[in-house]
């Protein structure tokens, strides 16, 4: 099983890495969404520099890291396309029914969020409404998990769209997203959205911290997996088995957060890993 996040060119350079993780029965329908996702695709930009396809990818991605199950999987491939791109619905019914109704539980949730991004702001009661509301409209948690995940995509992928406005998308994703990704205790998400948010909210501050840190992200957590394996190891050789060590890479906002907390600088901060 994974332990990180990989990127993956595409859905079926997604589905040779990773097919050795389900069954067979599972493995076909994987299969067959993302032969369905060829078939009707019309290979249109959704949002700035990004298909159907390249959304579906990292949909299912960080679905395969948070070991959804293939069903999950077969919604997040399938999701961007029957949303974005509307093929007819005669063409929806060769996808199984659980799968398509997940598929328009994630639907749902758009129009939400497209309303408040319409406005100009908005104000902690009214996220803490628009989150319970989310909640309420749609009975499957999965379906949330992945609007979570296409906001992760879109967040991403606008940094050098001059026609958005990304102040107010940080002011969203940090009031809105990263708050529900918490309530639903996925950590790795609500990380991603409030870094995400922090860098549009106050660049100046999240650059500095960005170029001040010694490794990039990825470095920490390689450095994190790394340092877990030697002591996991010593511990081994000294007879002992049974532990159970944990260890993350503190990401940029939560840095923030602490020097502001401790009034220090970023100098004075030892534990960017934990």
């Amino acid at each position: 099983m994974q332990n990180k996040e990989t990127y993956y060119h595409n859905l079926n350079d997604f589905y040779r890495n990773v097919e050795g993780q389900f069954s067979t029965d599972e493995r076909n329908c994987i299969q067959a969404c993302i032969d369905f996702v060829h078939e009707h695709t019309q290979h249109s930009l959704i949002f700035h520099n990004t298909t159907c396809e390249r959304l579906a990818t990292d949909i299912a991605a960080k679905l395969v890291l948070l070991q959804a199950e293939a069903q999950t999987v077969c919604a997040g491939i399938t999701y961007p396309l029957l949303h974005w791109e509307a093929p007819s619905d005669d063409s929806t019914l060769k996808l199984p029914a659980p799968v398509l109704t997940l598929v328009n539980n994630t639907s749902k949730l758009s129009t939400i969020d497209t309303h408040y991004l319409a406005q100009s702001s908005i104000n902690d009661n009214q996220a803490d409404h628009l989150r319970k509301m989310i909640l309420a409209i749609v009975d499957d948690p999965r379906a949330v998990i992945i609007k979570l995940i296409e906001k992760i995509t879109w967040l991403t992928a606008i940094k050098d769209d001059p026609c958005i406005d990304k102040t107010q998308a940080g002011q969203v994703a940090m009031k809105l997203y990263a708050p529900l990704a918490s309530r639903l205790g996925i950590g790795i998400l609500k990380w991603q959205l409030e870094d995400l948010a922090f860098r549009y909210t106050e660049p100046t501050r999240y650059f500095a911290i960005s170029k001040g840190l010694n490794m990039r992200r990825q470095e920490r957590e390689d450095f994190v997996i790394e340092m877990k394996n030697t002591i996991t190891e010593r511990f081994t050789q000294a007879g002992i088995h049974q532990i159970d060590l944990s260890g993350r890479a503190k990401h940029i906002y939560s840095i923030h957060r602490k020097i502001d907390r401790k009034k220090v600088t970023l100098e004075e901060i030892y534990d960017s890993t934990a």
